[in-house]
């Protein structure tokens, strides 16, 4: 395990082994890293967010951020969680769910590029990428293998089925 000296982790952070934390990054208590993951600087996982093995996250990616839900209260117990081999690449935002109990999901192995955001309550699959800048609201349902290209922007409860391949800007 390798933790920067500048990390903020808290003791009640669950991390696998292999672990990697970078430079002013924050690890909140509630998180659960899985095997050989690894947080860049300046990243924030913040509450209840599970990662699965293998999962790397981008710089100064905030993942289990408030959902953007206007009645959202902040007691509420919700949370995020990732499938393994995830790639979360920089300045990416995933919000928990605004549900109590709720947990906005992504699958095994996708790919968001920089700057995209995946908004609270989301499903999303296996094996998809969202493009710089793809955009999912709230409660969005994404299948398998899907392709979001850059500026995508879909709207909440939209969903996206298997292999589809989506225009962005």
């Amino acid at each position: 395990m390798s933790i920067h000296p500048t990390a903020i982790v808290d003791p009640k952070a669950s991390l696998g082994s292999g672990v990697t934390i970078g430079p002013f990054a924050i690890i909140e208590a509630g998180v659960t890293l899985g095997n050989d993951c690894t947080v860049a600087g300046h990243a924030q996982l913040l509450g209840k967010v599970i990662l699965g093995d293998a999962c790397r996250i981008g710089p100064a990616t905030i993942i289990g951020g408030p959902p953007q839900d206007t009645s959202f209260d902040l007691s509420t117990d919700s949370g995020v969680q990732l499938g393994e081999g995830n790639d979360i690449r920089e300045h990416v935002t995933i919000h928990r769910s605004a549900q109590e109990g709720g947990m906005t999901r992504l699958g095994n192995r996708n790919f968001l590029m920089a700057s995209s955001h995946v908004g609270h309550d989301c499903q999303v699959g296996d094996e998809n990428i969202l493009a710089n800048q793809a955009l999912l609201g709230g409660h969005v349902q994404m299948g398998h293998g899907a392709f979001l290209g850059g500026g995508a922007a879909l709207h909440q409860f939209v969903r996206v089925g298997d292999l589809v391949m989506g225009q962005g800007h």
